[in-house]
């Protein structure tokens, strides 16, 4: 349910390419709840722990996808299209809400 909904939502909406880092990422800040920690301390993390290059400017970003991260959805009664609008706000019809989980 966690990776259907929260993650799916975070990658889909914020564009997200190396789902990997992502998901290493949330398992190294969830590990790490009650720590003090910074984008240099977590790309050490990266470098030493996942052999990966990341750079801090990247792990700076994705907390604030994690933040920003409940689905946000406007249900009409009119039939349209489903789509993000620019603010990553889908706009669905009832049916489409109700009998399509996507």
């Amino acid at each position: 349910m966690f990776n259907e909904i929260y993650i799916r939502d975070i990658t889909r909406r914020n564009r997200i390419k190396n789902i990997g880092e992502r998901e290493n990422l949330l398992n190294i800040l969830s590990s790490s709840i009650g720590s003090l920690t910074n984008p240099e301390k977590l790309r050490n993390t990266f470098k030493t722990m996942k052999k990966s290059k990341i750079i801090s400017a990247t792990i700076k970003k994705y907390p604030d996808c994690f933040e920003d991260s409940f689905k946000k959805i406007i249900v009409t009664k009119d039939v349209v299209q489903p789509h993000y609008d620019e603010y990553g706000i889908l706009t669905v019809n009832i049916y489409d809400f109700l009998l399509d989980p996507k």
